[in-house]
């Protein structure tokens, strides 16, 4: 999930970068193109919303690990 309340402007641009290259399957060789992305989308104000998990895939996460 997208933390939009970072620290500063270069914190969001990173963590917006990151999910781009996420959704892109993390190609290698295109960081330069998540990042001016990102920096674009900071800029004018058009985060992306981050994408909700599938209620099954929370669960799990939330489930208790087994000792």
């Amino acid at each position: 999930m997208l933390n939009t309340s970072l620290n500063s402007p270069e914190d969001r641009v990173a963590a917006i970068a990151y999910a781009l290259w996420l959704e892109e399957g993390q190609p290698q060789g295109r960081a330069e193109a998540h990042w001016f992305k990102a920096l674009g989308l900071v800029n004018t104000g058009e985060v992306p919303a981050p994408k909700r998990q599938p209620a099954a895939a929370a669960a799990k996460k939330s489930a208790p690990r087994k000792r």
